[in-house]
């Protein structure tokens, strides 16, 4: 490797010199995740924290996503390199460079920071593609809805060990069925991204799905969460991210972590926790929940509490919240207001989360997890 990265130093050399400064480099640290590959390139699109302008981005992840790629190297204006096949070659051999030409900052997810303010811009190709699947699919292209559930398929494939740390977020498809008839009713189209529903997972409706139009991290599922009316994630999956970059609303149900590392106090977002109960049968407040040094849904994997998923009402009724507040015709009566005055100033106790917009159906029928 040594002798081929001293072939590559003439190249550096004269880089440097045309640049008249050292070469940037940039390390994403993402462990083959996908949250976090766009939550970094998302603090780095911001620019709030570096005026540094990035040569080279090196994705320490095997699993490519070439659509995204190519957007966030053309916004950027970098050169993005992922840690497969001759690129992993590519990004050795840059790491072996000498830091007299050469400087290298390391970045890893799971950070607290404002996103961009604008979209990211998607190509004349991405918009083509876009319209012809919606066309092929008969779904109208103002009014659709793009959805993804937690499927232990991903992790299966990637992190047998991760699943099973995880396997207690698997959605429950049946579970999700009042929404999707909710929205059908609605004259309004449901879309599955992300990895297909397997297992318990798997919803029991005929709707448009990934598989049969696309693959999993392909440019379909990027065509489609750009401009969709919301993202609807359950259990916090995280293919939501995909709506992210383009601003799209989005609306979590079963939400198992009560801590938000991003802050979406910009973006159209609400939130429909689950609820972690005691052996007892009594509910913990959202203090308490915040005041414990691990994600609540650790311990009830462990069989120390209860989660209790969303019932189809609460999924419904934000469903209808989320719509309304898009539409601008969303009020809230003093109750409501007083209910929400409350749940923030609780999440403000805490400085290593922010505020969750939680349904106003979820904080009138469960006020007491705001004791």
């Amino acid at each position: 490797m040594l002798p081929l990265a001293l072939l590559v130093l003439p190249i550096v050399v004269l880089l440097t010199i045309f640049k008249r400064r050292k070469l940037h480099l940039a390390v994403l640290d993402i462990d083959n995740e996908f949250a976090p590959f766009i939550e970094i390139m998302e603090y780095l699109r911001a620019g709030k924290d570096f005026e540094t302008k990035w040569d080279f981005l090196l994705i320490l992840s095997k699993y490519s996503h070439e659509t995204l790629d190519d957007l966030y190297a053309e916004q950027l204006n970098s050169l993005i390199i992922r840690r497969h096949g001759f690129s992993g070659l590519v990004q050795q051999v840059l790491l072996l460079q000498p830091n007299t030409f050469l400087s290298v900052t390391r970045l890893v997810g799971s950070r607290t920071f404002s996103l961009p303010d604008s979209e990211l811009s998607v190509s004349d190709a991405l918009i083509t593609l876009r319209n012809e699947t919606l066309n092929d699919l008969e779904i109208d292209h103002d009014n659709f809805v793009a959805m993804a559930v937690f499927t232990l398929q991903y992790d299966e494939e990637r992190d047998p060990r991760e699943a099973r740390k995880v396997a207690i977020l698997e959605s429950h498809g049946d579970g999700l069925v009042a929404g999707v008839d909710y929205l059908r009713e609605s004259d309004i189209d449901v879309v599955l991204l992300g990895s297909p529903d397997t297992k318990r997972a798997k919803v029991p409706r005929d709707i448009p799905r990934l598989s049969a139009f696309g693959k999993l991290g392909g440019a379909h599922e990027v065509a489609l969460a750009s401009v969709c009316s919301y993202f609807w994630n359950d259990s916090d999956v995280g293919a939501w991210w995909l709506g992210l970059p383009f601003k799209r609303p989005i609306l979590t149900t079963n939400k198992p972590r009560i801590r938000m590392k991003t802050n979406l106090s910009d973006y159209e977002h609400l939130v429909v926790p689950v609820r972690y109960a005691r052996p007892d049968g009594s509910d913990l407040t959202f203090r308490e929940l915040l005041m414990m040094k691990s994600a609540p849904f650790k311990s009830a994997a462990r069989g120390e509490l209860v989660m209790i998923r969303n019932s189809p009402d609460e999924i419904v009724e934000a469903h209808r919240e989320i719509r309304a507040r898009i539409s601008g015709i969303w009020s809230e009566d003093t109750q409501i207001q007083t209910l929400r005055d409350r749940c923030q100033q609780i999440f403000l106790e805490f400085a290593d989360t922010f505020p969750m917009r939680i349904s106003a159906h979820f904080l009138a029928k469960h006020a007491h997890l705001l004791d």
